[in-house]
């Protein structure tokens, strides 16, 4: 039985939607990375294909780890210790992989890499550099 991309990409949207940053990692990495590794083993071929995937990936990660902090999910939250909770796991993750995926980043054509500091923010919606990243434009 095979999946096909339509459906791989939804389940996707639908995982980051809900903000389950573990299923939307695990389904990127199974079904995007790898059957995308060949960019990473010949990019001298490849190399805007690369860039644009691993700028895909930057936001796919910071979408997912800003989740926390929209209004809805702080709303539906029944305490403020909840709230910082999920926060808190949202920047830790976001904080993993920049650090496991750091060597892919480095290049200064990944232009997501202005975002490389928001988890060191205590509430990143009220910081200027940061505050765009809540908004329902960008969210959307």
């Amino acid at each position: 039985m095979s999946i096909n991309t339509l459906d791989i990409v939804q389940r996707i949207i639908q995982a980051a939607d809900n903000g389950d940053y573990p299923i939307v990692l695990s389904l990127w990495d199974f079904y995007i990375l790898n059957n995308l590794s060949y960019l990473f083993t010949n990019s001298n071929n490849n190399d805007n294909q690369l860039y644009e995937l691993l700028n895909m990936e930057c936001l796919l990660n910071l979408y997912v780890s800003t989740y926390p902090f929209r209004l809805s999910t702080l709303q539906m939250a029944k305490s403020a210790k909840v709230c910082a909770d999920l926060a808190a796991r949202g920047m830790a993750i976001f904080k993993n992989y920049l650090e496991t995926r750091k060597h892919y980043l480095i290049n200064e054509k990944i232009d997501n890499m202005k975002y490389r500091h928001i988890y060191k923010i205590a509430f990143p919606p009220t910081h200027p550099k940061y505050k765009h990243l809540f908004t329902k434009k960008w969210i959307q």
